[in-house]
């Protein structure tokens, strides 16, 4: 089997280059919402046939993902178990709660990370006064330490 390495940590970490810029100026392109965007139906395919699925949705960032996910997986009033530092408490404009109507309920991990004991320590049972957790986030990146360091400089640098 290939081993195949794909690197999701940032769509901003790279720039695109000029051979790049020139395959996309060439490639054939279509309507993606009515399904006649080639390359996405390309990728869509590509996608499902590597996990072994019957289909797969282009999402174009990984904002529209939790958002989604969180609409599908909850109901109003649910709790989803995040870090404190994780990207859908901090950069998605509450989107949770106003998209899926959850609750986002941070846990002081380490470096954005959280055990499965500081899991079971918060994630109690619901009852008629406690909303359910519905769901767990773990991110697969957990820059905010990161994001926070570069804050930092920036701010010094700025001023």
């Amino acid at each position: 089997m290939t081993n195949i390495k794909i690197d999701l940590y940032s769509d901003t970490s790279t720039a695109p280059t000029q051979a790049m810029r020139e395959f996309m100026c060439r490639a054939e392109v279509g309507d993606e919402q009515k399904g006649e965007d080639p390359s996405v139906n390309a990728l869509q395919d590509m996608v499902a046939e590597m996990l072994g699925k019957e289909a797969a949705l282009f999402l174009p960032s990984g904002t529209m993902c939790n958002q989604i996910s969180y609409a599908v997986h909850c109901r109003a009033g649910d709790l989803i178990l995040v870090d404190r530092t994780a990207h859908p408490l901090i950069s998605e404009a509450g989107g949770a709660a106003v998209l899926a109507r959850a609750t986002l309920y941070p846990i002081d991990g380490k470096n954005g990370m959280f055990t499965p004991e500081q899991m079971a320590e918060v994630m109690v049972p619901s009852t008629r006064y406690r909303p359910p957790f519905r769901l767990v986030c773990a991110e697969q990146t957990t820059n905010m330490p990161r994001y926070a360091q570069y804050a930092i400089w920036h701010t010094k640098k700025v001023l």
